[in-house]
């Protein structure tokens, strides 16, 4: 596996900070040339990654001032993160972490920044990944945890929350708490979501090697075929841009990058939810690769919480 830089674009000096062209300047992650992701490639992936990221996850957590509890709802683990200070009491997020549906966790820095961030209680679920689970399964997790937090009367003043793989599982998750009458949250982050498996879009492309943080070819498109398994990639359980949406659908915002990798099936999802009569922004951010808004030293990642705070009404 071997890293990338992005080629420089010395336009961008004219409006980004510099932590955000500084991190343009660095590799993009590591890619699987000529392998598929397998059981025991992810798993020792994902060993990696945690060994790598126990220091930082320890340091953040401290830095965020949280509290950070495992629970049960509806028998799926899900991590609870509150403001050591003491948290807003009627308003609460569901979070859905990324990581391609093959990596990341519950306990992650999305989960810490956004309960630091807004003040609240974050409930994020450790749904089940690929490929050792494939669709439904992490979806179905995901539903589940919905459900008992509706039937309890747990939909007002909430909001949910997903980034990148997690968005995607929010978007479907949404649709079928919708169906089945279940109540509304207040409304849907949706934060640079991948939300066509069919894995078509101009962004796909233009974007690859542009992104500092994600790659399609020989990374993300691996770990969409574990994810997608024998199922077909144009379900709109699988891709929520080929969903129908309708009316009391949650207002919703889409927030995605010129750089990101996904930034076309953003938009995709974006028409779809509006044809639907959805109450649904997108909001594209100049410069900004994937998963931009949890860098938590960018300035631009603060602009944009700061900006979904206004749009939640919690700022």
């Amino acid at each position: 596996m071997t890293g990338l830089t992005p080629a420089a674009d010395v336009g961008a000096a004219a409006f980004l900070s510099p932590e955000a062209l500084a991190q343009l300047e660095q590799e993009t992650p590591a890619r699987l040339a000529g392998v598929d992701l397998t059981p025991a490639l992810a798993a020792q992936i994902r060993e990696m990654g945690r060994a790598m990221g126990a220091q930082r996850k320890a340091d953040l957590q401290a830095r965020f001032e949280v509290e950070v509890q495992g629970i049960e709802i509806a028998e799926i683990p899900v991590v609870r993160v509150r403001p050591r200070e003491g948290h807003t009491q009627d308003r609460r997020i569901l979070y859905l972490h990324g990581g391609a549906f093959a990596f990341g966790e519950a306990h992650d820095t999305g989960a810490m920044l956004l309960a630091r961030r807004f003040g609240v209680e974050v409930l994020s679920v450790e749904y089940r990944l690929a490929p050792e689970h494939p669709f439904p399964a992490g979806l179905e997790d995901c539903e589940d945890v919905y459900r008992e937090l509706a039937w309890g009367g747990g939909a007002k003043g909430l909001a949910v929350v997903g980034m990148s793989a997690g968005a995607t599982l929010a978007a479907t998750m949404l649709s079928s708490a919708q169906a089945e009458g279940l109540d509304m949250p207040d409304a849907a982050i949706l934060l640079t979501p991948g939300a066509d498996m069919k894995a078509i879009g101009d962004s796909l492309e233009a974007n690859d090697g542009r992104d500092p943080v994600l790659s399609w070819t020989d990374q993300l498109d691996k770990a969409l075929a574990a994810y997608v398994g024998e199922a077909d990639p144009e379900d709109p359980r699988l891709s929520p841009s080929r969903a129908t949406y309708a009316p009391g659908y949650p207002r919703s915002v889409i927030v995605t990058g010129t750089r990101d990798v996904l930034l076309s099936p953003c938009v995709r999802l974006y028409w779809a939810m509006r044809r639907g009569g959805v109450e649904v922004d997108l909001r594209v951010w100049d410069g900004m690769w994937h998963g931009f808004m949890f860098s938590p030293d960018l300035p631009e990642a603060k602009a944009c919480l700061d900006d979904i705070a206004a749009f939640l009404g919690w700022a």
